[in-house]
């Protein structure tokens, strides 16, 4: 996971002005501490620089775009919610690399405003937090996804903590607690 944080801030940064990090300073007693190597850059991330962030890819088969939001601007995740979408995003890559088929994601990341315009939305949807997916994969009904799933989770190869069934796609989230719903019809 830290490495996809390393690529993802990397190439977020990629193409703009950032100040040089701070050089190791050199000491003269072996025992003291040295400074890490690595610093986090200050960078302020204005709205021009948001399409460049979404061509990102979070893991081998995720992209940061497939995560923004379905409101009319298509908002991406905020960057306070980079390593939740991280997460969420590893999660989905293990569960693809095991169950061998592409695995689409109808919706990501919901902005409150997006969230309350939905009828039957959670008010507390992880969605909100990018912590959530609702998701179908080739060649399985939603049924069966979930199914899969919930049989991977219990076995310890996946983890997430929320699985929502619904009629046209499954629901998994990476929540603290476990939580089960049905809401086919």
């Amino acid at each position: 996971m830290i490495f996809a944080i390393y690529q993802l801030f990397s190439a977020w940064f990629n193409g703009l002005k950032i100040p040089e990090p701070e050089k190791p300073e050199v000491l003269e007693n072996p025992n003291e501490v040295q400074k890490p190597l690595i610093t986090e850059p200050e960078v302020k991330i204005m709205p021009e620089n948001l399409n460049k962030m979404t061509k990102i890819q979070l893991t081998k088969n995720f992209a940061l775009s497939e995560f923004s939001c379905n409101d009319k601007n298509n908002t991406p995740v905020p960057k306070e919610l980079m390593p939740n979408v991280i997460k969420l995003a590893n999660e989905l890559q293990k569960l693809r690399d095991i169950i061998g088929c592409e695995i689409h994601i109808n919706s990501g990341y919901r902005t409150p405003e997006y969230n309350k315009k939905l009828s039957g939305s959670a008010t507390n949807s992880q969605h909100l937090l990018a912590l959530a997916a609702d998701c179908t994969a080739a060649n399985y009904s939603p049924n069966q996804f979930a199914d899969m799933v919930e049989k991977l989770i219990s076995e310890g190869k996946v983890n997430f903590k929320g699985l929502g069934r619904y009629n046209g796609f499954t629901h998994l989230d990476c929540r603290e607690k476990k939580a089960r719903w049905d809401n086919r019809k």
